[in-house]
């Protein structure tokens, strides 16, 4: 009866491999997360830029309207950190969150403004009240 006291060359090229195809996808999981990281930080600044834009349409900041195509909408255009934008308000109806909720009469719905932000390629929009 022989004694083995150590692996054989084909048990070692055999753990070898399956550890090589383990470190193989975890690299390969490391360099999705890493570009998933990075894709999520570009749709993070531009959803800060675009926060920004009416940030500044809320304060005054972007001077005054110019004519829209849309009858009734108002229009600022203009650049921003390098970078064409629009931004085009229009009015719309919504329903009024207090109906139902006090003791007095309240209009069933409500104007609000609806801004539509094209940044760039990019278009976010904003519901406010003025």
């Amino acid at each position: 009866m022989i004694e083995r006291r150590a692996f054989t060359l084909l048990e070692a090229v055999l753990a070898l491999a399956m550890l090589t195809a383990v470190i193989i996808v975890c690299l390969q999981m490391r360099a999705q997360v890493g570009m998933v990281g990075r894709q999520v930080e570009r749709i993070a600044a531009r959803d800060n830029a675009a926060e920004a834009l009416f940030q500044s349409l809320v304060n005054g900041l972007l001077g005054a309207p110019v004519d829209s195509e849309k009858p009734g909408a108002m229009m600022w255009e203009g650049v921003q950190n390098g970078e064409k934008y629009k931004v085009v308000r229009t009015a719309t109806r919504v329903p009024n969150p207090v109906v139902g909720q006090v003791d007095f009469d309240v209009p069933a719905t409500l104007t609000a403004y609806r801004y539509e932000i094209t940044l760039g390629n990019t278009t976010s929009e904003f519901i406010w009240h003025r």
